[in-house]
């Protein structure tokens, strides 16, 4: 799996381009991808506009406007984190549906027109291969990329292309449709996949995980449920946006920052250096811990990487016993497993891969943790190293939760 840095780093939002390559129909999402046949020129590619609001809890993080004409896609888009910026892309595709190339325009808002663009990104294919170049301020890269054949943008967290995928998966009427998906800081495409499963409800993966849609039988979409993904964003159709005056009311305010910016809590707890570093998501409203059904960030009984982004990163320079289970000295992965019942710390030997990375194999070990009921609800999930007595404690505090399990240092 690719490792993305923080949803809040512009640098990612900006040179982040998927590629969708065409694929034959596929028992399992999984498969190989195997190209296929583009739409013959008789076939006529579908002309589509409409315009997507993505938010976070109670928050509104993105704000777009597409137009497709089966040769052309259009769209801009506003982003709201860390700071307002507006992007615009431009793709074009051959008659029988094949695209030829894009091009990716990112701007801070309120910025003077002669000013340079954040980021620009030029993508042009010609056979198997593209020529990517991506400028960012004075700094300009350039690479050759192998592709799979008939290839479509796909650019992250733009939901037009991701509208269009579906509108072609549609028309090659699949039920399974595997994917071949490639970003701008990537050196190699990885696979993704667009899958229907029951009615106009249909599945689709990312390197960032499943995104749940409702489309219609033309690939239209009504909304888009990333809850469970790395990026937990609910997208609802709207009829058109005035995205520049959305801009504009966003330019005025104070700047929504990191969405889970990055934290860490260090102590010397008996003797023993201890640091996690890890990313805090906050609550905007959403229901926090719960049943998956009932749409919760943190469902019951799933693996959670015990915050945002990244692994979240334990350190210690001292043999510990953690809840009563040896914990050598070195670095790890906490991750946690919630339950209405009670919760688990799962120490994990592997590092530095991203949060939702998880390979039980890796476990050291699995300790059950006490809970108890916050007085008064957390809005920011926090990690705290707390020395207690002769030992101390490592607490998970989030809505009205708070998890705890004993330290020592070893004898």
């Amino acid at each position: 799996m690719m490792t993305p840095s923080s949803h809040g780093k512009i640098a990612r939002g900006l040179e982040c381009a998927l590629v969708l390559a065409t694929a034959a129909c596929a028992s399992s999402p999984s498969s190989t991808p195997t190209p296929s046949p583009a739409p013959s020129s008789a076939q006529k590619l579908m002309s589509d506009s409409g315009a997507f609001v993505a938010r976070l809890g109670t928050d509104t993080v993105t704000v777009e406007r597409f137009v497709y004409t089966g040769d052309r896609l259009t769209g801009e888009q506003l982003l709201t984190t860390p700071f307002p910026v507006i992007r615009k892309y431009d793709a074009t595709f051959s008659p029988s549906g094949v695209v030829t190339g894009w091009t990716v325009d990112a701007r801070r808002v309120g910025s003077p027109p002669t000013a340079a663009p954040l980021a620009h990104s030029t993508v042009t294919i010609a056979g198997d291969s593209a020529t990517v170049v991506i400028q960012q301020g004075d700094s300009v890269r350039t690479k050759r990329v192998a592709l799979a054949s008939n290839v479509m943008p796909f650019l992250f967290p733009s939901y037009g292309p991701i509208e269009v995928a579906v509108i072609h998966a549609r028309q090659m009427k699949s039920d399974s449709m595997p994917l071949s998906v490639y970003a701008a800081s990537m050196p190699a495409p990885q696979p993704a996949w667009v899958k229907t499963t029951t009615g106009d409800m249909l599945d689709i993966g990312t390197p960032f995980g499943v995104l749940h849609a409702r489309a219609d039988a033309s690939g239209h979409l009504s909304y888009v449920d990333g809850i469970g993904s790395t990026e937990q964003f609910v997208v609802t159709r709207v009829p058109t946006a005035d995205v520049a005056a959305v801009a504009a009311s966003f330019a005025s305010r104070k700047p929504a920052g990191q969405l889970s910016p990055t934290d860490s809590a260090k102590a010397a707890i008996a003797g023993a250096n201890m640091l996690v570093v890890y990313s805090r998501p906050t609550k905007r409203g959403r229901l926090i811990f719960g049943p998956s059904e009932k749409q919760a960030v943190v469902p019951w009984g799933q693996v959670w990487r015990t915050g945002a982004n990244a692994a979240t990163m334990f350190t210690t320079d001292r043999d510990l016993v953690i809840g009563g289970t040896p914990v050598p000295a070195g670095s790890y992965t906490l991750f946690t497993l919630p339950s209405p019942s009670g919760w688990k710390l799962i120490v994990n030997k592997q590092t530095k891969q991203w949060g939702t990375a998880y390979d039980m194999k890796q476990d050291l070990a699995r300790i059950d943790m006490k809970t108890e009921k916050l007085s008064s609800p957390a809005e920011s999930m926090t990690i705290a190293l707390v020395p207690e007595g002769s030992g101390g404690a490592i607490q998970v505090m989030w809505d009205d939760v708070r998890a705890s399990v004993p330290v020592v240092v070893k004898p």
